[in-house]
């Protein structure tokens, strides 16, 4: 008989899946996947029948897009 023993990360995981990567860089799974379509964001890549996004990646991808949200005081 197999035990299942759950187990918590001491860190946070390396691959993601798409609800999990857009929640990752901070948008919604729309604008996400629009973004990856655009070649903004990272493509992901397949384990078997699995679809992950490699954190690593989505974190250059928004490391190339910073620009500030607003000059000199005003956020409009």
């Amino acid at each position: 008989m197999t035990r299942r023993v759950d187990i918590d990360l001491p860190c946070a995981p390396r691959c993601l899946r798409d609800g999990e990567a857009a929640r990752y860089v901070g948008m919604s799974a729309t604008t996400f996947r629009s973004l990856v379509d655009e070649g903004v964001m990272p493509q992901p890549f397949r384990i078997r029948s699995l679809v992950l996004w490699d954190r690593r990646q989505l974190d250059a991808a928004i490391d190339a897009l910073k620009e500030p949200a607003h000059d000199e005081g005003s956020w409009e």
